[in-house]
């Protein structure tokens, strides 16, 4: 059997829309790269959250458990009424040596 290849691109996949505020927080240049090539008409790319706008999307890389917390209270204030936040968590083979694994079940 073979893997049915997704006709969506990644942005959309993401849920990213037309002139949403993207905001990507310790992500990695490929991905930002990547996501930046796909994202539709208007919407903009932010590696910090800007001063004058709400992000409508958050994508964050998470490298700890106590990261979860913490970004979840800083963004309630911050994150626009009906946006979204995905989190990015690495893979157990991903990990540095004494890296502890996230629970996904804390989230």
């Amino acid at each position: 059997m073979v893997a049915k290849k997704s006709a969506k691109t990644f942005a959309q996949q993401l849920n990213i829309k037309e002139g949403d505020v993207v905001v990507c927080l310790h992500c990695k240049e490929q991905f930002i790269t990547r996501l930046r090539s796909q994202l539709p008409p208007y919407a903009r790319l932010h590696q910090t959250v800007p001063d004058d706008k709400m992000p409508d999307v958050v994508i964050r890389y998470f490298n700890e458990q106590a990261d979860f917390d913490a970004t979840f209270r800083w963004l309630e204030k911050r994150l626009s009424a009906t946006g979204c936040v995905w989190g990015v968590i690495p893979k157990k083979s991903a990990l540095r040596a004494g890296q502890k694994d996230l629970k996904t079940d804390m989230v």
